[in-house]
């Protein structure tokens, strides 16, 4: 199933961990992502500092080639802020 996954750098944790395109991929297949016909993403992503080597659109681009390797068939990402509730 891995086609063009790589061990690209994306997020840097607190604990001075990279967290890569290949673990992302290992994320999303550890809940079955890959048996899916919806996939809602719902991230601040905050759960590290991005790789300051990448652009946002690189990193983006990355994240989404990374769930078409598993062939989702519909994504849905909501755009709203969390300030709606204010």
């Amino acid at each position: 199933m891995r086609i063009n996954v790589k061990e690209i750098k994306l997020f840097k944790t607190k604990n001075d961990k990279w967290l890569t395109q290949l673990d992302l991929l290992k994320a999303l297949e550890s809940v079955n992502t890959y048996d899916c016909n919806l996939l809602y993403i719902h991230s601040e992503l905050n759960f590290g500092v991005p790789n300051p080597n990448l652009k946002k659109n690189k990193i983006l681009e990355i994240i989404l080639n990374t769930i078409k390797e598993l062939k989702v068939q519909t994504l849905c990402v909501p755009t709203f802020t969390f300030s709606f509730c204010n």
